[in-house]
């Protein structure tokens, strides 16, 4: 099915239920609020907690909830009006403003979680035992993880001060940055998401030369970002320092509440399963190309098999309703409502953030998901992967705001799982040998590139912090590092231009979310044990059962 240039069902979402299109006077009217609540709670708590009675506690941890609800709405509102629009110069200062006003609020109840951390366990242990504040237990166990790792009241106050000034803004700085990029193909010029599309359609000199344009375009910008990602990885290792984390993956462990010793045998098993998956795969892909060996910009072509298909929003919408129906009618109606709603960003334009997201607010209002969507068969699964988180969070909204403490990797194994339905409904109602086997291939590859790919990424980044330490890299150096982990991966059969390997820094989550990328490795495995025993029906009410962990 040919899709025309510009599909008319793809929505652009409204943010206006959070505050009527991020109107500066509502934003301040609940700063305000959040002050006030945040004077009371000095003036009640501060050096006081280990004297509160019970019920001064509760009501603690209530208006402690209340302003960090208010928090994730400001900081949210902000940030998607923002990305939906990198290039509007009110849309990142308004930001930045709000942002620096949360920081100083946060900074005046950051005693809280101090003194906790303070407490002797049977102190904690009283509380967790008592009826009123078992409401709260969640919350209590999920500020004492972190008792370890505890820095002063003074420290933690700099580190809240400058978040906005030192690695946010970094981040930030990467982000308008890479938007800003622009490609020149036959004397047009195209912004990130357009030459991404162009370059998958494109085939022989054509894609060749837009391959050479990426290559020109990242080496002109590469001294730029490796500066960016030079100050980020350093922030993090003053942070790490203080907070005495023993590596630079040993927060978001924490975090996540996985040993170490987990993530280091995944890494190591993955690599090791290099010769026989990877690189199996890419030698198929050559083979099926006629060739020996590859070039890196031939990597992503379709399979010679396979015949050029787009999807409408409509039809893409359609296939993932049915395929979460089939699974669960409850999961389906979450999802119908994202699309009823205006919860979507789907459009392809111009200064919008990169990649996609699913972003959680708080559990009194919907999440909102942004990508670009283009009618590619991964679009379809990016659009299914986006809108599992969504229904995930729409699950646990009966948590309270401070009790909700999910992993990321379980966030991911809903999204992943949220796929495999989409895959297997294709799959099902396909009644064409080629169009299966299309689907086979091309499920493979994302597998492998979820549960590889995701650990060369992150082998990378780890390489990076480690070498950090000593002083900076230069774009060059963290170039070779990218192309040396990535060459391990495609074998021989994958051929490299060293200056090819500038594009590293079109991994977002390395500058936004540092060593997020190994959980959609770890979250694959889990959701590919957890399908399958969907699949052959071991566990009775599977389905139930699922929506009851998530939840």
């Amino acid at each position: 099915m040919k899709r025309s240039a510009k599909d008319k069902n793809i929505p652009e979402w409204d943010l206006s239920e959070l505050y009527n299109s991020c109107s500066e006077p509502l934003l301040q009217r609940d700063l305000k609020r959040c002050k006030k609540i945040c004077s009371e709670l000095v003036g009640r708590c501060k050096g006081k907690i280990s004297s509160l009675s019970v019920s001064e506690i509760f009501k603690m941890f209530q208006q402690l909830e209340e302003v960090e609800e208010t928090f994730a709405k400001l900081s949210m509102a902000v940030q998607l009006n923002y990305s939906a629009k990198l290039n509007d110069g009110y849309a990142g200062s308004l930001c930045q403003k709000i942002e620096e006003c949360v920081s100083v609020l946060k900074k005046e109840i950051a005693f809280i979680n101090f003194e906790i951390n303070s407490l002797p366990n049977a102190k904690i242990n009283k509380w967790l035992k008592n009826s009123k504040l078992k409401f709260y237990v969640s919350a209590i166990k999920h500020i004492r993880r972190f008792s370890g790792h505890s820095i002063s009241e003074e420290q933690n106050a700099v580190f809240i001060s400058k978040a906005a000034t030192s690695g946010d803004a970094w981040a930030r700085l990467y982000q308008e940055s890479y938007s800003k990029l622009k490609y020149k193909i036959d004397g047009k010029i195209y912004g990130n998401s357009e030459i991404g599309n162009l370059f998958f359609k494109s085939r022989g000199a054509k894609r060749k030369k837009i391959s050479d344009e990426f290559v020109r375009v990242d080496a002109e910008n590469s001294a730029l970002f490796a500066f960016i990602y030079n100050m980020l990885v350093k922030d993090k290792a003053i942070a790490d320092k203080f907070e005495r984390y023993a590596s630079p993956v040993s927060k978001r462990n924490l975090i996540n509440e996985i040993d170490d010793k987990v993530v280091n045998l995944l890494s190591q098993t993955v690599v090791a399963n290099y010769k026989t998956i990877s690189h199996r795969f890419f030698k198929l892909k050559a083979k099926l190309q006629g060739k020996k060996q590859i070039p890196t910009w031939e990597l992503s072509l379709p399979f010679p098999f396979e015949k050029d298909r787009c999807y409408a929003w409509k039809e893409a919408k359609e296939i993932i309703l049915t395929a979460f129906e089939n699974f669960s009618p409850k999961l389906s109606k979450i999802a119908e409502r994202a699309f009823k709603e205006s919860w979507i960003d789907a459009s392809v334009r111009d200064n919008k953030c990169s990649g996609a997201f699913s972003a959680y607010i708080n559990n009194r209002l919907h999440s909102y998901i942004m990508l670009s969507f283009c009618g590619k068969m991964s679009d379809v699964f990016t659009l299914a992967h986006e809108l599992g988180h969504s229904c995930h969070y729409d699950l646990f909204k009966n948590q309270s705001y401070l009790n909700e403490n999910t992993p990321d990797v379980l966030k991911e194994i809903a999204s992943i799982f949220c796929e495999m339905l989409v895959f297997n409904e294709l799959l099902k109602n396909s009644d064409n040998g080629r169009e299966k086997l299309v689907l086979l291939m091309n499920n493979i590859e994302m597998a492998i590139r979820h549960i590889m790919w995701s650990i060369v990424v992150h082998i990378f980044e780890s390489r990076v912090h480690i070498e950090r330490k000593k002083s900076e890299l230069s774009g060059e150096r963290i170039a070779q590092i990218y192309r040396e982990e990535a060459q391990k991966y495609m074998g021989k059969v994958v051929k490299f231009r060293a200056e090819q390997t500038h594009d590293w820094f079109s991994i977002m989550q390395i500058f936004c979310y540092p060593f997020y990328c190994y959980q959609y490795s770890f979250a694959n495995c889990i959701a590919n044990a957890l399908y399958k025993a969907y699949q052959d029906k071991t566990v009775p009410n599977f389905e139930e059962k699922f929506l009851k962990m998530l939840s």
